[in-house]
């Protein structure tokens, strides 16, 4: 199975912008915020609502609420009380990478992680999810292959893909 990162799409997608500190709570997986956060879209340059899309340059993903129900097993969904029309994904957290066959940088102390630049995960455990985080800070949400066919198949918008594992 494949592993994906997914990224706003470059051909002029709109994105949403949010207070960085609230940003940084829901990136640290406090989602009790969600009743203050005030999303606008923005809309430089950028034509095009997708059917998911992302809070500024954050690793938050939005879909819109029309999808939703073809990812109930991808993960959970928050209802965003001051925009009805995109829920926030919440990620299953499994720790499914391969620490000994991935490439990773640690800072200088040699216990902050720093970037990782080859992703190995553990086959077995992602075999039949659709999506994932890790359980490390800022970790990216990762899309399987059952998801990435999934999105190409309804013909969704707003998101480009990389693959980051192959199996």
């Amino acid at each position: 199975m494949n592993v994906y990162k997914a990224f706003l799409a470059e051909s002029g997608y709109q994105y949403f912008s949010a207070d960085s500190e609230l940003i940084e709570r829901l990136l640290n997986r406090d989602y009790s915020c969600v009743k203050e956060l005030e999303l606008k879209l923005n809309t430089t340059d950028r034509k095009i609502l997708g059917d998911i899309t992302v809070i500024e340059s954050s690793l938050l993903i939005l879909f819109s609420s029309a999808i939703v129900p073809n990812f109930d097993s991808a993960g959970s969904f928050i209802d965003l009380p001051k925009l009805n029309n995109f829920k926030l994904f919440v990620p299953e957290i499994i720790d499914a990478l391969d620490w000994t066959k991935s490439e990773i940088d640690y800072f200088s102390d040699g216990k902050r992680l720093k970037r990782i630049r080859k992703y190995e995960f553990k086959s077995d455990m992602i075999a039949e999810k659709e999506a994932f985080s890790l359980p490390i800070d800022s970790s990216p949400v990762f899309f399987t292959s059952i998801f990435f066919d999934k999105f190409n198949k309804l013909g969704l918008k707003g998101l480009d893909f990389t693959c980051v594992f192959e199996n």
